[in-house]
């Protein structure tokens, strides 16, 4: 079997309900959702320095700074409005999907039913600042740097699959500046 690296399902996308606002308000709220953050259109990771591992930065929004959740918050009551746009916010924020795991413990998921049918996981948001006075130290929490090619090639499957994911709706909603539903920018 041939491993497609930068591919992995790894996260169920539910892509239907990424339109549903209910949902998406819960899910950017919810404890354990996690945030893939970006600073203009750059990804971040971490490294260890004793494995020489490096990972992809995350953050979940019970570990989020004040200020961080702050954004999200706001963010949330505008959704699927022109006041959300990029050029008026600064803010990216995409729901990636759902992770999906027989693993993960029941308290640290998000449960959201629809059509008689429940969804259940962990909730995965790409989220881009776009502001040059956002402190970004004071917003994100942790020990991270730029995320390199060569940074990304060492990663795991998962946190390169996330991380192409994200970077493909961040680079989506970045470069495309009008809704391809209405037309409005």
């Amino acid at each position: 079997m041939v491993t497609t690296y930068f591919g992995a399902e790894d996260l169920n996308r539910v892509s239907f309900l990424r339109g549903e606002e209910e949902f998406i308000k819960r899910a950017l709220a919810c404890e354990h959702s996690v945030y893939v953050p970006f600073v203009k259109g750059n990804a971040l990771c971490r490294k260890d320095e004793e494995s020489k591992k490096t990972s992809l930065y995350t953050v979940t929004y019970g570990d989020a700074t004040e200020a961080f959740q702050k954004i999200v918050n706001d963010y949330s009551t505008i959704i699927n409005k022109p006041e959300s746009r990029i050029s008026e916010t600064g803010v990216v924020l995409s729901f990636l999907g759902l992770k999906q795991d027989d693993k993960i413990a029941e308290a640290h998921t998000l449960t959201y039913g629809r059509n008689n049918i429940t969804y259940r996981g962990i909730p995965y948001f790409a989220f881009n600042i776009e502001e040059e006075e956002t402190d970004v130290k004071e917003l994100l929490p942790g020990h991270y740097e730029d995320l390199s090619f060569i940074d990304s090639c060492l990663m795991t499957n998962f946190d390169a699959s996330l991380f192409s994911h994200a970077r493909m709706y961040i680079d989506w909603l970045r470069n495309i500046r009008f809704c391809t539903g209405c037309g409005h920018y």
